[in-house]
């Protein structure tokens, strides 16, 4: 008995070793799970909150190939509009929103120093394509940032003629405010 016990342990232990022999092992190139906020947890080539193509990663899709790209810093406290009330039309909420409200604000309020232009003729990293977040991909860096960030921060998605949506990073939530007010200037951009 005592000498099968022995090779049992014996044969265990040499199991064991051969089990956690390191090996060289490829890996898939992205592999996703999606979660109950179309977010994705990736565990491929990019990862939320790697430093990458110009700034940090805060959004990355399904496929794990694309995502969004915050900038390390703000550019800054200034209006949403350029002078005027005006209806720019850009009004999309959603992830994938803010590159198209960015071109509209720009289009209908022309040259000037507030948010989306600043967003537009930014420069950051030698990049060129950086725009205004809509009103969810400014959520989604909130969620990023886990409460550090302070302060209010203007998203491209506009509420009316006169007010403009924006996120309170000191309190957690979406705000309506005049066009004319002063708040930050984050720039995102995709890849």
């Amino acid at each position: 008995m005592k000498t099968t016990m022995k090779t049992g342990l014996a044969a265990l232990v040499l199991l064991l070793a051969i089990s956690c022999k390191k090996e060289t092992v490829s890996t898939a190139p992205s592999t996703s799970i999606n979660t109950e906020d179309n977010a994705a947890i990736v565990t491929g080539p990019h990862r939320i909150g790697d430093h990458f193509g110009g700034g940090v990663i805060f959004w990355i899709d399904s496929t794990g190939e694309h995502g969004l790209i915050a900038d390390t810093v703000n550019l800054g406290r200034t209006t949403w509009w350029n002078g005027s009330y005006i209806t720019t039309g850009a009004t999309g909420t959603n992830i994938g929103k803010g590159y198209a409200n960015t071109i509209k604000i720009v289009s209908a309020q022309g040259k000037g120093n507030y948010a989306a232009y600043m967003c537009a003729s930014y420069t950051g990293s030698g990049y060129t394509d950086w725009f205004l977040p809509s009103i969810f991909e400014l959520y989604e860096f909130y969620k990023l940032t886990g409460g550090h960030v302070k302060g209010g921060y203007w998203s491209s998605t506009e509420y009316s003629n006169s007010q403009a949506r924006g996120w309170s990073f000191s309190v957690g939530n979406s705000f309506n405010t005049y066009k004319g007010s002063i708040d930050k200037v984050l720039p995102v951009r995709a890849f």
